[in-house]
């Protein structure tokens, strides 16, 4: 009966509860031992740690400006982050929507704006789908967003970048009515859409949107 799945265990206790309870079957021959879920637990774990290790390689790599480096270690992360997700997908969606912002962030830093454009619409992917059950997951997006619109920019692909720029600034007006700390990361992201719309010569549009970052500037610091 899964009502009575334990509220109060770590995670690692509650799959290992589940993982008993749905191999179980009428027949007492065909009930899957609990020595199989154990094992198929500590492998899960035992991957998961591994891919905390490189993510935390990764990002020493970073900190010294090593972006070859932090690409090669996020991607042995990410490997096993997706053979993880493949296996227990709510569970492991959070960290491989990370991982792939990462490897994103990491290959923009190179300049490969075609490796890290694909990156980042994989974090988006899954970051949108995150949404329909943790709604919490909207800031990463806003961010996945506001990176993605970055490199397209830098692509010179003027409406991809316009597009998810907006999507971003859509998502802190919405975070700005209930939290007041948004506003300095909403005057970034409509200065970021002004400059992209001047770039694709909408110049009314453009200046609208650096407009709209004005006037959040000025609440924060006053007239002067």
């Amino acid at each position: 009966d899964v009502s009575n799945r334990p509220k109060h265990c770590s995670d690692n206790l509650q799959i290992l509860w589940l993982l008993c309870n749905a191999c179980w079957d009428d027949t007492p021959k065909e009930h899957w031992p609990i020595s199989s879920a154990v094992r198929y637990l500590s492998k899960i774990s035992s991957n998961e740690h591994r891919a905390e290790q490189y993510h935390s390689k990764a990002d020493a790599h970073a900190a010294n400006n090593e972006w070859e480096a932090a690409v090669k270690a996020i991607q042995i992360a990410l490997n096993i982050r997706q053979k993880l997700y493949e296996q227990a997908p709510d569970r492991f969606s959070v960290v491989l929507a990370y991982s792939y912002d990462n490897l994103g962030f990491y290959y923009g830093k190179l300049s490969k704006w075609d490796e890290a454009v694909q990156s980042m619409r994989e974090a988006v992917t899954i970051r949108e789908k995150l949404l329909e059950t943790a709604p919490g997951n909207v800031i990463p997006l806003a961010s996945s967003y506001h990176n993605l619109g970055v490199y397209y920019n830098s692509m010179h692909k003027w409406d991809e970048a316009t597009k998810t720029m907006e999507a971003a600034v859509k998502i802190k007006e919405q975070l700005l009515r209930d939290d007041p700390s948004v506003a300095p990361d909403l005057a970034e992201l409509y200065h970021d859409l002004g400059a992209f719309l001047y770039n694709s010569q909408k110049s009314d549009e453009a200046i609208e949107a650096a407009g709209a970052a004005m006037e959040i500037w000025k609440m924060l610091l006053g007239d002067d």
